[in-house]
């Protein structure tokens, strides 16, 4: 399947969140780092939808939902150095893979 010009846009919002996310962290800006990794999620979960929707199944869940498990135990342990180590060393590069991936 193609991507389109829709879903690239969508992608690239996504990639930019984390990172923005990622720069927030690392100039001690906890709570706009949080924000901004709540609406990554946002942009991820409707990727996800619109994927879904129009039948989509060359996306990898498998790898992102342990991904967010991993992501889920750092925040419960309140390790924002850890978290923003992950995104940008972990989540950031498996994202990219993951999205050419499927629309290769």
């Amino acid at each position: 399947m193609m991507k389109s010009t829709e879903f690239d846009y969508a992608i690239n919002n996504f990639n930019n969140s984390l990172l923005t996310c990622v720069k927030h962290f690392r100039i001690c800006e906890d709570n706009e780092g949080l924000n901004m990794l709540t609406e990554s999620f946002d942009i991820f979960s409707c990727i996800i939808n619109a994927n879904v929707c129009l039948g989509n199944t060359q996306i990898n869940l498998t790898d992102s939902i342990i991904l967010c498990k991993k992501l889920y135990a750092l925040m419960l342990n309140n390790d924002i150095i850890g978290i923003t180590d992950f995104i940008e060393f972990s989540m950031c590069p498996a994202a990219e893979t993951m999205f050419k991936e499927a629309y290769a």
